[in-house]
């Protein structure tokens, strides 16, 4: 299991001891989310300093990559359950972002800008491949597809 918290790191736990078996000094700031990658070795965290950095769990000294884009905190990073190089984050500053975090020269994608305030959570559907969801302090959900041409199911 992992957690995340004001002191900038992200920890993983064993959850039959209940003992922290490691601590990412994740980022200077709070960090506000996490999320594992299915399908490899690897994790995300989101925080208070604007960025999104992905971790090898076999070697955390340094980010395997930095991801810049968002103007406010991160408050949310999830991984695709069926690609492992597609993330999404939603931020405070109202957009939703889809990455490929395997693409080193351009990995932000799309953005999602439809909400009017603070973007609380984000989720994939677990069942319709490429459908996700979003909620914003504005009180609107969006469902739509963030791979297609026009993204916003009607």
């Amino acid at each position: 299991m992992a957690s995340c918290g004001m002191d900038g790191t992200c920890r993983l736990w064993d959850i039959k001891t209940q003992k922290n078996v490691l601590a990412i000094p994740a980022h200077s700031n709070e960090v506000l989310c996490c999320d594992f990658n299915k399908y490899e070795n690897l994790i995300v965290t989101g925080s208070t300093d604007n960025t999104i950095k992905l971790w090898d769990l076999r070697q955390v000294s340094s980010p395997v990559s930095m991801l810049f884009g968002h103007r406010y905190p991160v408050k949310k990073v999830k991984f695709s359950p069926f690609s492992k190089d597609i993330l999404l984050s939603c931020s405070y500053d109202m957009t939703v972002r889809l990455w490929n975090v395997m693409d080193p020269v351009d990995p932000l994608k799309k953005t999602h800008d439809k909400h009017h305030e603070f973007v609380q959570g984000i989720d994939w559907s677990q069942h319709i491949d490429n459908t996700v969801a979003s909620i914003s302090w504005d009180q609107k959900m969006y469902v739509w597809n963030p791979l297609a041409e026009q993204p916003f199911v009607p």
